[in-house]
């Protein structure tokens, strides 16, 4: 039997990863289940870290571990990897969706900047500059609405005020980004300027 390193579950409690793979909840899952039946010792540890913050007495925690310690393990292991290492099973057609809305998003997005350049003569550049600044704008905004409302859902007033604010911030992020791209870009030209 192992002993159960509680202050390494305590770290890993609290890690809730931003982008994980069905790979890596299948080998959590394995890894968890292992440690299950090779450590006795592993369950009243875990329920102790996960419910710490909210203070329960010892008594509660020794039934919840009791409660828990009898269901079968594939429970066991489902609990833990949910509420312990904050899991859930990924769902694949969600992923799918939004790398197909980033990827084309952001496609549409770059060429619709591009457009008001080759649809206007060479010497138009300033208007054209000041086109697809806008043309970006509004891209910007449609796309972090939309991307927002897809991950939250479309409808209800919270999930509609969420995809305002997702689309306030992708236009203010493009913004900053495009300032530091222009700032870079003439810092540079200056220098070149400067020593030619």
């Amino acid at each position: 039997m192992r002993k159960v390193s509680t202050r390494k579950h305590r770290i890993t409690c609290h890690f809730k990863p931003l982008i994980f793979s069905r790979e890596t909840y299948t080998s959590t899952a394995k890894a968890t289940e292992a440690t299950i039946r090779d450590t006795k010792a592993y369950i009243p540890t875990i329920v102790d870290d996960i419910f710490s913050p909210w203070n329960f007495s010892p008594e509660t925690l020794a039934h919840i571990s009791s409660d828990l310690s009898t269901t079968p393990i594939e429970a066991q292991t489902k609990f833990i990897v949910r509420f312990h290492h904050g899991l859930s099973v990924p769902n694949n057609s969600r992923v799918l969706k939004s790398s197909a809305t980033l990827g084309s998003s952001y496609f549409l997005a770059g060429f619709l900047g591009l457009l008001p350049y080759m649809i206007v003569e060479r010497t138009q550049i300033r208007p054209a500059l000041y086109a697809s600044i806008a043309v970006e704008a509004v891209a910007l905004y449609v796309f972090g609405y939309a991307k927002t409302g897809v991950s939250v859902g479309w409808t209800g007033r919270d999930n509609l005020r969420k995809a305002f604010v997702g689309a306030v911030m992708m236009v203010l992020v493009g913004a900053v980004a495009s300032g530091i791209a222009v700032g870079l870009i003439t810092g540079v030209n200056r220098s070149e300027h400067v020593a030619g």
